[in-house]
């Protein structure tokens, strides 16, 4: 395990694909002023009544202020998530995030939040649970500040393999030319992915009733052992946070309101008020809680061919079949299938065998050909 202090970090929010229709519910705001990193913030608004639905909000002026008088102002790239650099901004001082919606001219501004220490992250630990079937990854920490509360985030990335390797792709016929098979190059291959994703649960502990300010392999992540996420290489980084008790108070209501573990995606209560206001009318509802808090951060990984811990079940995919020259088209068009390497058959020509899409291209398990730059092996 290393221990990555006041790296630039993003806090884990989640952009909304939609635009906020007219006549919507409460405003909701995401994301805390994350000293000595960039802050991410999302901006968006929830159906009348709690429903279903959370849409984005486009445009809008995204800032931090500092009691100093400086400002630092963020920007957008997707009209979702808004990234403010508060790499220099001055942890003596108060901080407060401000945010107007460009279309109907209203002005939000959290409380002024003070700063709070990093905890540190003494470890990250993974082991094989007593069902012999999730891996249980957890984390202890302790502080370092007057907080008893913390909050956590994290990213995690991993690298899966198809179940076959193709050797050779298929190019369907064209007006021009007939169908044929092409061989792949290792640049082209379709064998190795890689997929992350931000956390989307509330995770929160408060030690205010415990002897010591601090946390020992408090378990805060399953994964199942045929999940995979284990199957090759996964890497997890794990930011944490210290929190005031309003804070912790308000992101455990969240938390019981959405479920046991809670889910920044979940509808929340058009009654569950944060430290954000709207300015000219403080009865608006508006959801969010904005902390002030320098991260620490954390990262570990897990090798299967270290740990074991994946288990795949072959006895549920179908061997390759070999396939015909002048059945290919249908294969591909109508089966759905790819090609993955040649055989050569009785008569001492080459068949090419042929297997399920989704066995065959990584792709299609929703992972993509963009291997990280901090990757450490050299496949790609």
């Amino acid at each position: 395990m290393t221990l990555l202090a006041l790296l630039p970090l993003v806090s884990c929010v989640y952009p909304f694909s939609i635009e906020a229709p007219e006549g919507s519910g409460s405003m909701v705001i995401d994301g805390d002023i994350l000293i000595g990193g960039i802050s991410g913030i999302s901006v968006s608004v929830s159906e009348p009544l709690a429903g279903e639905n959370v849409y984005h909000v486009p445009q809008c002026k995204v800032w931090v202020e500092a009691e100093d008088g400086k400002t630092y102002n963020g920007i957008s790239t997707d009209n979702a998530l808004y990234h403010v650099d508060l790499m220099n901004a001055d942890p003596g001082v108060r901080h407060k995030l401000c945010v107007k919606n460009s279309s109907s001219g209203k002005q939000y501004e959290s409380d002024w939040c003070e700063v709070t220490a990093a905890p540190t992250v003494e470890r990250l630990s993974h082991r094989l649970a007593e069902d012999n079937e999730t891996v249980e990854l957890g984390i202890s920490a302790h502080g370092n500040g007057k907080e008893s509360h913390y909050r956590w985030t994290y990213t995690e990335t991993w690298e899966y393999h198809s179940f076959y390797e193709a050797k050779f792709y298929y190019v369907p016929p064209t007006a021009k030319s007939s169908g044929y098979i092409a061989n792949f190059t290792d640049r082209e291959n379709i064998y190795y992915c890689w997929t992350s994703r931000p956390s989307s649960d509330i995770m929160i502990f408060d030690t205010s009733l415990q002897s010591e300010n601090r946390f020992e392999d408090l378990d805060f992540l399953s994964i199942p052992c045929r999940d995979n996420r284990l199957s090759v290489l996964y890497h997890i980084e794990v930011y944490v946070e210290a929190i005031n008790e309003d804070s912790y108070r308000y992101w455990n209501n969240i938390r019981t309101n959405s479920g046991s573990s809670g889910d920044l995606l979940s509808p929340m209560p058009s009654s569950m008020r944060g430290n954000i206001h709207c300015i000219g009318n403080p009865d608006e509802n508006v959801i969010g809680y904005v902390n002030a808090a320098y991260v620490a951060s954390a990262e570990m990984w897990i090798d299967n061919d270290k740990t074991g811990y994946y288990l795949v079940d072959r006895s549920s995919v179908d061997l390759p079949e070999a396939i015909a020259a002048e059945d290919w088209y249908s294969a591909y068009m109508y089966k759905n299938m790819r090609p993955v390497d040649l055989e050569v058959n009785i008569t001492g020509g080459e068949d090419v065998t042929w297997a399920a899409a989704n066995c065959v291209d990584c792709r299609l398990s929703g992972g993509t050909k963009e291997k990280p730059s901090y990757w450490p092996n050299d496949h790609i």
